[in-house]
């Protein structure tokens, strides 16, 4: 018998700025601020827990935009930008002193997440890839970004991998409804 898969939440933008709290240092001298951190990255940048864990923030300039060079699966790299505008990102872009603590494991970037679900009173667990889904609905539903864009930001090389990112949000039905006139606005 197969098991039953429950229903793959996303967070809102207002959810993700109250998860993804800025480090209270820029130079992450503490573990906890490495953390906040790497969570940070997941939520703002779409980054996987390893890359975010493992995040350089080498730039290169594209068309007078900063970007950031992200290693992702398969040593593959791509870049991402900083689109949501978050002020600790453009404040640490900034530094050019090395971080004290340069890893911080996986095990705890789960713990933290399943901690703040409580906290935001959830009735489900944020993972890692719960960010990367958010991310990429924020950018499609709240911003207009294009399916072939956030593909592009996710690293995704099957264009069916971000299409199911984001059907996973409640509001592609909605919208799917709205456009073929079942529901007025």
């Amino acid at each position: 018998m197969k098991n039953k898969r429950n229903l793959e939440q996303v967070l809102n933008y207002e959810q993700i700025q109250s998860l993804c709290l800025p480090p209270t240092n820029l130079h992450c001298l503490q573990r906890h601020d490495k953390l906040l951190q790497t969570v940070l990255l997941m939520g703002y940048l779409g980054l996987r827990v390893s890359e975010a864990i493992n995040f350089t923030w080498q730039q290169i300039n594209v068309e007078n935009k900063n970007a950031f060079i992200v290693h992702g699966k398969g040593n593959k790299q791509r870049l991402v930008f900083n689109l949501l505008n978050n002020h600790y990102i453009a404040k640490k872009t900034k530094q050019t002193i090395n971080d004290k603590w340069k890893t911080i494991s996986r095990i705890a970037v789960w713990n933290y997440l399943a901690k703040k679900s409580k906290e935001l009173n959830l009735i489900w667990t944020i993972t890692p890839h719960t960010l990367r889904r958010s991310f990429a609905s924020v950018l499609h539903y709240d911003l207009g970004l294009d399916s072939a864009s956030i593909q592009q930001l996710l690293g995704h090389s099957q264009f069916r991998t971000t299409e199911k990112y984001l059907k996973k949000d409640p509001r592609f039905l909605l919208t799917n409804l709205q456009r073929k006139g079942f529901l007025l606005n």
